[in-house]
């Protein structure tokens, strides 16, 4: 569900994102990436969702915001148990400069290709299976036919 939801934010984002909304994602990440090369890893996962929601938030659609932070709290709970952070650190701040640069050029394409393989990154690394099917934003939230 989390990868639907962002992959429709970077599209909005790429219509909408300001340069300081940009700026700001940025600045996330250099802190992201500072705090992993600190072995500051709790504090550091901290950061990558904050980088997240900030993705939803550029949207500004209160429910998707909403939801996005219940699901992400709901990853942390399950990486708090189950992950080593570390591992994970050489490619998150990386990723999420790829996002950012693909929402600059304001190419969607590019953003949700970007936000599509950082999820492959994490799923490879959390040991998630790639057989799960693909489910689309639209189909998710169309309307209800009789």
């Amino acid at each position: 569900m989390r990868i639907i939801i962002e992959t429709e934010s970077v599209r909005i984002a790429c219509r909408t994102a300001s340069e300081q909304d940009l700026n700001e994602l940025e600045a996330l990440t250099r802190l992201e990436e500072s705090l992993y090369k600190q072995g500051e890893y709790g504090k550091a996962v901290q950061l990558t969702s904050d980088f997240h929601q900030r993705l939803i938030d550029l949207t500004g659609n209160e429910l998707m915001s909403n939801y996005s932070r219940e699901l992400i709290n709901l990853t942390n709970v399950y990486l708090a148990y189950h992950d080593h952070a570390d591992a994970e650190s050489p490619l998150c701040p990386i990723e999420h400069r790829n996002i950012i640069q693909a929402i600059l050029k304001r190419d969607e394409a590019e953003a949700v290709r970007a936000v599509s393989e950082h999820f492959q990154t994490v799923k490879k690394h959390l040991g998630s299976s790639d057989d799960e099917q693909e489910v689309h934003f639209t189909s998710i939230f169309k309307p209800l036919t009789k």
